[in-house]
């Protein structure tokens, strides 16, 4: 019998397959052929094939998180010590496939031979480190990106986290993406305009130049928080910028985010806060400003 609970969405026509925290080893072979909705997320699940997802035609979700976390972040009493393995095509034949949610399983590298139908495509918490061309060539269609977490203080990685130059050039779909807690020490070149938001927080970026947002003209939440962070009694892991000297925003940076509502600049060692960052920006809603040192600009 199958060991997971199956429920019917009946207003959406979704069947939901939750397998979350069962012990499973393997993928179970006698899941409904008819399921939309597969959840397999914390589990010892160590590889994925072909015919994992045999006659799973209709799957529009998947979530298999956290089958291998990295050592320092995961579990002290089962601690995974062979990443998830992934062969080729694993995904190629869920035509219908529009999420797919792969973190803590310690990959190496995007997965290849993803379904062009996908928009949704997680993969924080892993051992990525480098994010080239040719691993997003096949992703033309997507959404939404998560890729934090690869490289930071709890999912140490020591070497310098790369983006080719222009990695996410063929992205012209892309609406959010997230690059948060990944020892990066510049925004990413060519990003695509399509974006409406954009995570880089708690990376090492010390300097934000005039033309990194220049063409990011949909943008509407901005988040560079962390970055040259206030390091005064911190409550983890806290490396200030050299001098202990502020995230330094040219003056022109944001004048292309025309549509931006929300500005997140919380622990940046900011000691001031130039008017002429905002010229342009004249729908904001939201800024943070917190855990800098601009006593004295208020004052």
């Amino acid at each position: 019998t199958l060991p997971c609970d199956v429920t019917l969405d009946a207003p959406n026509a979704h069947v939901i397959v939750d397998c979350t925290d069962k012990h499973l080893t393997e993928i179970p072979g006698d899941i409904p052929t008819n399921a939309t909705n597969l959840t397999l997320t914390i589990n010892h699940i160590a590889g994925i094939s072909p015919a994992s997802f045999y006659r799973l035609d209709h799957l529009v979700e998947i979530d298999f998180r956290c089958n291998c976390v990295p050592v320092r972040p995961g579990p002290k009493d089962n601690v995974c010590t062979r990443r998830l393995q992934i062969e080729p095509s694993s995904f190629s034949k869920l035509t219908y496939l529009k999420s797919l949610y792969l973190d803590g399983n310690q990959l190496l590298e995007i997965p290849q031979d993803l379904p062009p139908s996908l928009q949704l495509l997680s993969l924080e918490a892993n051992n990525i480190f480098s994010i080239m061309k040719e691993n997003l060539t096949e992703l033309a269609n997507l959404e939404i990106l998560y890729l934090g977490q690869n490289c930071y203080y709890r999912n140490p990685c020591n070497v310098s986290f790369s983006i080719e130059k222009d990695a996410f050039l063929n992205m012209t779909n892309l609406k959010l993406l997230s690059l948060k807690d990944n020892n990066i020490s510049a925004v990413p070149t060519i990003l695509p305009p399509t974006l409406t938001e954009l995570y880089l927080y708690n990376n090492i970026i010390a300097k934000i130049q005039e033309d990194d947002f220049n063409n990011l003209n949909r943008l509407q939440v901005l988040d560079l928080s962390g970055n040259c962070p206030r390091c005064y009694n911190a409550p983890f892991p806290c490396t200030p910028c050299e001098n202990n000297s502020p995230l330094h925003i040219d003056l022109n940076a944001f004048d292309a985010l025309t549509e931006l509502q929300i500005l997140r600049l919380h622990s940046n060692s900011l000691q001031h806060v130039p008017q002429r960052w905002f010229k342009n920006v004249n729908k904001l809603k939201e800024l943070d400003l917190s855990q800098n040192f601009l006593a004295k600009e208020i004052g």
